[in-house]
């Protein structure tokens, strides 16, 4: 057997593969063998008719493909240990010349995987910059904080009011035999039609609500229309914010434990105390970004000086894929490429 070995790319390597008349021979000799146990043939028992007879019953493409599979793959793979390449992908096979009794020929773009050459990465350099921790960014997390902590209670002694949370009962007036939905929402993110129209209701109450939805509503089928919701009100809960003190800083922080469970410096126990360790919490959050910056832009610099070579197997995959998840979406759609 004889082997050409040439490198077209840094991850593509092409064999041409030359296999000798003998095994060529012998490897047709076992295909009419084989093809010659299930054929019937007139004055033969089935198995037993010479080749020059089965020569004239079989087709001749037929036994020339089992031939080159046959010896395609026993010289590619003894062409591999030859060679000592790995491929990353099956390779495309191009016979080039298959006759009986004479050497058969044949290439292979062997796939290899993926040549990475590594751009410069001693000596980068990258600013690191950590964010300021203002003043604001630390009221911000005891408003959220506040925000989290206080609870909505029960309301039975007034009407809805603006940032309250209530129970409703909807349903169109369009639709009398459709199911009612039960919701919660917060007076104030709502639609202004509905908000306005709940304001003021009591638990039990029933009211006829005309809403005019946006052109931009995320439902398309009710952009633009104006509907009449039945709303009940089943429930009301609001709630009143509490001021930053240092008594709500230890109700928070320290409820529950004994003194001198956990040292003076650990304790938080008054607003300066809370500002200060949420600042502290937030510079170690504003280092930690910066660190990862760096650490992203240093990769961008490498990754911009570096160079990948692959095979075009793993593009044709790729495109295949995509492909067939675009062909499959259009499917369930009733479309097609070609729509």
């Amino acid at each position: 057997m004889l082997v050409k070995q040439d490198q077209i790319s840094p991850c593509e390597v092409e064999l041409e593969i030359e296999v000798d008349a003998e095994k060529v021979s012998s490897a047709y000799d076992d295909v009419y063998k084989e093809l010659g146990k299930s054929v019937t043939v007139p004055g033969f028992r089935k198995g037993k008719a010479p080749r020059v007879v089965l020569e004239t019953f079989l087709d001749k493409d037929v036994v020339r493909q089992r031939v080159a599979d046959k010896l395609v793959f026993e010289a590619y793979e003894d062409a591999l240990n030859e060679t000592k390449l790995d491929p990353f992908r099956p390779a495309d096979v191009e016979l080039l010349h298959l006759e009986p009794n004479e050497p058969m020929r044949f290439k292979v773009k062997v796939p290899l995987a993926p040549v990475v050459e590594l751009g410069e990465y001693v000596g980068l350099e990258v600013e690191r910059k950590v964010r300021s921790v203002t003043d604001e960014d630390v009221q911000a997390e005891i408003d959220r904080l506040i925000d989290e902590t206080t609870p909505y209670e029960p309301v039975t002694d007034r009407g809805v009011q603006e940032g309250d949370i209530v129970d409703v009962e909807l349903r169109r007036e369009d639709e009398p035999e459709g199911r009612p939905q039960r919701v919660q929402a917060r007076i104030g993110d709502n639609l202004p039609d509905f908000d306005k129209g709940i304001l003021g209701m009591s638990v039990g109450e029933e009211r006829s609500i005309q809403v005019t939805y946006p052109e931009d509503y995320p439902d398309e089928d009710l952009r633009g229309q104006t509907i009449t919701l039945v709303t009940k009100l089943h429930g009301v809960r609001s709630r009143t914010l509490p001021e930053l003190t240092d008594e709500w800083v230890k109700q928070i922080f320290n409820q529950g434990e004994s003194e001198g469970e956990r040292s003076e410096s650990d304790r938080i126990d008054s607003v300066e105390k809370l500002k200060s360790r949420i600042r502290s919490e937030l510079e170690k959050i504003a280092h930690a970004e910066a660190d990862e910056t760096v650490r992203a832009e240093i990769a961008n610099k490498v990754i911009a000086g570096s160079k990948v070579s692959f095979p075009e197997a793993i593009v044709e995959e790729a495109v295949d894929s995509q492909l067939q998840e675009l062909t499959e979406t259009l499917r369930r759609r009733d479309l097609t490429l070609a729509d």
